[in-house]
């Protein structure tokens, strides 16, 4: 987080703490647009990657991983006080929020989320913290889903978070996404000591 603060371009800067506080798939963050990021309600920031994407005279289906993936996940609180909403917002609607992710120089990059996982999987081996199979930028879902067990979120709403599937009937019954007061919840998590 100490590199990732210091970075002028927004992928690197940004990837970093999202992903880790709220457990979206690398792929899932680079296609975000202005869109996608909006207060649900006063003080209450979310994403929505249920929509397809917009462009100036087109629409295209968002690229995620399942049906599960489609959904509305909750921005922590912290996202707002380091100036990441501030920066969402001033992206217009059918804007990247990471558009460098989408260019390698001036060549279009055909794998925006496949170059942006080894981009800072690389990143991670140069500070000495990346382990194949062990610690790679996909832990950061990993360390979200620990931060939600330690606060006890319900494991319904972590899977609803992280776009899991439920895991049982009685899971899939009630809201499809996360409620209001789920939102406040995980807007709010206290986070891991230490963390800066």
């Amino acid at each position: 987080f100490t590199v990732a603060a210091k970075e002028t371009r927004a992928d690197l800067k940004w990837l970093p703490p999202v992903a880790t506080v709220t457990g979206a798939r690398i792929a899932e963050l680079i296609f975000l647009q202005g869109k996608d990021v909006f207060e649900l309600q006063p003080g209450l920031w979310v994403v929505d990657i249920a929509t397809d994407l917009v462009f100036a005279d087109a629409t295209a289906e968002r690229p995620v991983k399942n049906e599960p993936s489609r959904r509305l996940f909750a921005l922590h609180e912290v996202l707002r006080e380091i100036g990441f909403i501030d920066y969402c917002r001033a992206r217009q609607p059918d804007e990247w929020i990471f558009p460098a992710a989408f260019y390698y120089g001036k060549e279009s990059v055909k794998d925006p989320a496949g170059a942006a996982s080894k981009r800072h999987n690389n990143r991670l081996a140069k500070l000495g913290i990346h382990k194949p199979h062990e610690t790679t930028f996909h832990s950061t879902r990993h360390t979200a889903k620990d931060i939600m067990r330690i606060a006890k979120v319900d494991a319904r709403t972590a899977d609803r978070q992280t776009g899991h599937a439920v895991k049982n009937v009685a899971d899939s019954y009630g809201s499809k996404k996360l409620r209001v007061d789920e939102v406040e919840v995980l807007a709010a998590l206290p986070l891991p000591e230490g963390l800066d």
